[in-house]
């Protein structure tokens, strides 16, 4: 293990002198992401203006809300956004070439860039969090601050496990890409809104099969004080443990797609 995350921390000094290198682009994507976001959150502002609340949700619930799943996007991003080139690197023999090196192959992928563009996403997300907090009139203790930093750690880790899983049906069908467009919409909703308005199945779904529920809902339920008819602990141990598992899950479906694996063919 300590062999595995030394090497890792080559690989990211290696990314990081490649980056330096596209330092425009870098500035034009982030500006992009931070015009993007504004906009999605003026279009929520008029939405709510026009309805008050949603599901009993005010505007303000809801920007902390997609602060919260913005911070996790932002962490899972950065780190891991190389894993959706995972349907690539199995069409064109990319991964016949890391089999064969001493390194092993999910950090040969994790290693190969950093998204510096996505810190927008954790920049813009802590001063949405921040900015909603004080609107609320939410005391930060250092209690919750703690569960805090946990829950969007945790919501990270998870957006990398459902990433990681999806990715890795390539070694089946040569293509996921379509997976992850799948879900991306169900994605944008749990980021958007409080889940429960759609309706117990759906909050179900993103709870167990697809657990982003995990990311924002459940702990933004929990920092905003909004009743859940849930047990405290679930709320609090709920996005660690979701992690946990989403993890073990999404690594057993790659090494079970990467020993099957077989070569590229060309």
């Amino acid at each position: 293990m300590r062999h595995t995350l030394k090497l890792y921390g080559h690989h990211l000094r290696l990314a990081v002198k490649c980056q330096r290198e596209y330092r425009a682009d870098t500035v034009l994507l982030s500006a992009g992401i931070i015009l993007i976001n504004v906009v999605d959150l003026l279009l929520l502002g008029v939405l709510l203006k026009t309805f008050v609340q949603l599901g009993g949700w005010t505007v303000w619930d809801v920007v902390f809300l997609y602060s919260m799943f913005l911070v996790a996007l932002g962490v899972q991003s950065f780190f891991t956004r190389q894993l959706m080139e995972i349907e690539t690197y199995v069409q064109d023999g990319t991964l016949d070439q890391m089999l064969i090196r001493p390194v092993p192959v999910l950090v040969q992928i994790l290693g190969r860039e950093l998204n510096f563009k996505d810190i927008t996403h954790v920049v813009l997300g802590v001063a949405g969090v921040v900015l909603a907090a004080e609107k609320l009139g939410l005391p930060w203790t250092p209690a919750r601050i703690a569960y805090l930093v946990l829950a969007v750690l945790s919501g990270g880790v998870v957006l990398a496990g459902i990433t990681l899983a999806l990715c890795s049906l390539a070694f089946w069908t040569t293509h996921s890409r379509v997976f992850l467009s799948g879900t991306h919409e169900l994605q944008e909703i749990v980021q958007h809104y409080p889940a429960h308005i759609f309706g117990t199945w759906f909050l179900g779904l993103i709870t167990t099969l697809l657990p982003f529920a995990f990311v924002n809902y459940y702990p933004a339920r929990l920092l905003l004080h909004h009743e859940s008819g849930l047990p405290g602990w679930f709320l609090v141990l709920g996005p660690p443990v979701a992690a946990a598992l989403v993890s073990a899950v999404a690594l057993a479906v790659w090494h079970t797609g990467l020993g099957r694996y077989q070569g590229s063919g060309s």
